[in-house]
């Protein structure tokens, strides 16, 4: 596909609101075509679900949520998006968080990348953006310094400690100097809602299946000292014996370890831990 084509959506969108391109990303599921564009296509529901829990318009709402957020800090921070920017989308799943970027980035410039093979579905619905299959441990096909953002929704929550570290250290590799990155965790405020979701439990009320599975890992008489050991600057890795790898399961660690462990790479310019979005999220510098 040439430049101008793969661009469209961008050069179409980047004038106009978010308010434009939430109403249109979000009528895309229904209606394939606007303003003269065909959109990305979507896979099959059942796809999506698995892969996190929800599909088509409550899918891509919480992609453009993800991507507001993301907007608000680069602006408050003077590191915006621009035609120029290069932006990595970090275990993209079916592709969702990198389409709700199309706005802001050409999609000449937006790479997306996946270990696990529903990577050919994501590619299948949406040929704009570039989908690079990668292995579950660095390195990336990326030469240092390559891209100015990086955002990864709902990886790192699930990362054992190894992967966790390992992975930071090759964002600040391919991140260039000033770039910012947002990662997604599960931090203190997850962790106190486990506690209410345990109150409902014993009264017989319904609870999500993910959090029933968590429960059943981690006793409600250990949470708080979980909560302590996170709010320290640690990480807590939750294990799980019913997933496809043993290193993804659940990890729990706040700003704190990041700012702690990695201040030789990053910087900590936002930490969004009070409900903004589903799961926390911490945008670093790179420096």
């Amino acid at each position: 596909m040439h430049n101008t084509e793969m661009n469209k959506i961008y050069e179409t969108y980047a004038p106009l609101t978010d308010q434009e391109w939430r109403s249109d990303l979000v009528r895309s599921v229904r209606e394939p075509s606007m303003r003269g564009i065909a959109f990305p296509s979507f896979p099959s529901a059942d796809l999506q679900r698995h892969l996190q829990g929800n599909s088509n318009e409550m899918a891509v709402r919480g992609a453009l949520s993800f991507r507001e957020h993301c907007v608000g800090v680069l602006k408050a921070n003077g590191a915006p998006f621009s035609k120029d920017s290069i932006l990595i989308d970090f275990g993209t799943g079916w592709g969702r968080i990198a389409r709700a970027f199309m706005k802001d980035v050409p999609a000449a410039n937006i790479y997306a990348i996946e270990p696990f093979d529903f990577i050919v579905e994501a590619r299948k619905a949406n040929s704009y953006i570039s989908f690079v299959k990668t292995d579950p441990l660095p390195p990336l096909p990326f030469c240092e310094g390559f891209a100015t953002h990086f955002v990864t929704w709902s990886t790192f929550s699930h990362f054992n400690q190894h992967y966790f570290d390992r992975w930071i250290s090759e964002i600040a590799r391919i991140l260039r100097p000033g770039g910012v990155c947002f990662i997604t965790t599960l931090g203190v405020r997850f962790l106190e809602d486990l506690k209410e979701a345990h109150r409902q439990k014993i009264k017989g009320q319904q609870i999500h299946f993910w959090i029933d599975l968590i429960l059943k890992r981690l006793p409600h008489d250990a949470i708080d000292t979980t909560i302590a050991e996170v709010r320290s600057g640690n990480v807590f890795w939750l294990p799980a014996d019913s997933v496809a790898r043993s290193e993804f399961a659940e990890c729990f660690v706040t700003d704190r370890y990041l700012s702690d462990k990695f201040s030789n790479l990053f910087t900590v310019i936002d930490y969004a831990d009070h409900g903004q979005l589903a799961q926390d999220c911490i945008a670093l510098r790179r420096k």
